[in-house]
Parts: C-alpha cells; sequence; structure tokens
C-alpha cells in the first residue's frame, strides 16, 4: 500500500442504517423549527438583552486597554491585535443577539479593519478611526441605544463612511 491506487482499493463504502430514520420520519427544518419553538426562542434571547450588554461592556474595557496600549507601545502590535479582534468579535456577536444592531456594525467595521493590519504598520489615521469605533461603541452601548439608532445612527454611519473613504464592510 506504497500507493495511493493501491490505498484507494482498500476502501470500502458501507451503506448506513436508516432502521431509526425510517423509525422517525425525515426531520425536516420546519418540524424542528416550529413557530413556537422560534418565538420562545426570541423571548428568551431579548429577556438576556442586558446580560449581552454587560459582557459587551466587560469587553468593551478589555478592548480600551489593548487599544491604549497599543498607541503607547506600536512595536507590540502583533501581540495585542489578536487580542484586540477576539474582544471585538466578542462584541460584535453579543451586541447583535441583544439588539445593538449599529454597535455590531461598528464592530464588525473594527474587526475588518484590524484584520486588515495584521501584516502592516498602522498609519496615525488608522489608530484615530480605531479610537473612533471604540468610543462610538462604548457610548452607544452606555446609552443603550438599540436597533440602527434612527437619525444619531445614521449620522455616526455617515461619519464612518467620511473617516474611511467610503470603505465601510
Amino acid at each position: 500500500m506504497d500507493d495511493k491506487t493501491d490505498a484507494d482499493k482498500n476502501v470500502k463504502i458501507h451503506a448506513p442504517d436508516l432502521a431509526l430514520h425510517a423509525k422517525i420520519g425525515v426531520p425536516t427544518l420546519d418540524k424542528i423549527l416550529t413557530p413556537e419553538v422560534v418565538a420562545a426562542a426570541q423571548g428568551v434571547i431579548q429577556q438576556s438583552s442586558d446580560q449581552f450588554l454587560a459582557i459587551c461592556l466587560a469587553r468593551m474595557g478589555e478592548l480600551e486597554r489593548a487599544c491604549s496600549m497599543w498607541r503607547k507601545a506600536p512595536q507590540e502590535q502583533a501581540k495585542l491585535l489578536p487580542g484586540i479582534i477576539d474582544a471585538v468579535f466578542s462584541i460584535k456577536t453579543k451586541a447583535g443577539f441583544g439588539g445593538y444592531d449599529l454597535v455590531a456594525s461598528l464592530a464588525k467595521s473594527l474587526q475588518w479593519r484590524c484584520e486588515q493590519l495584521k501584516d502592516k504598520k498602522p498609519a496615525a489615521r488608522d489608530m484615530d478611526i480605531i479610537q473612533w469605533h471604540i468610543e462610538s461603541m462604548d457610548q452607544l452601548m452606555k446609552n443603550r441605544v438599540k436597533g440602527k439608532g434612527g437619525a444619531a445612527g445614521a449620522d455616526i454611519i455617515a461619519e464612518l463612511e467620511r473617516l474611511s473613504g467610503g470603505k465601510i464592510p
């Protein structure tokens, strides 16, 4: 069995045992996720909004500290950037679950920007845009701005487009 063709000749494919499948029928997503199950899950998520916010605020503290260290010691970028990306990813997902859609959008943009900097030195403008993201997300969460943020949210997105030259992921 030194070459691949010999190995392929010794492979046996067994038919699956469908005995249980025959007893319960074909499980479809409609059978599993009934409207009642979905409504119950959405209720639990909505009730957990404050917990998602608390987790996001804690991760914001980590993010702010790591970015402050990065500004003071840019040579530590390779060490700090993975933690920054991890914190902002956590904020993005939990803010979205908690109904903080604008925060989730800003976190997505920040995550993308940080990932673009993995192998290059950030310019001062990059650091300013990163800081703007962090300050904006922090204020939105502290003020419990849910959803897209209405007119203020539209202004924030417009400012992000202006700062980034229209490049929003």
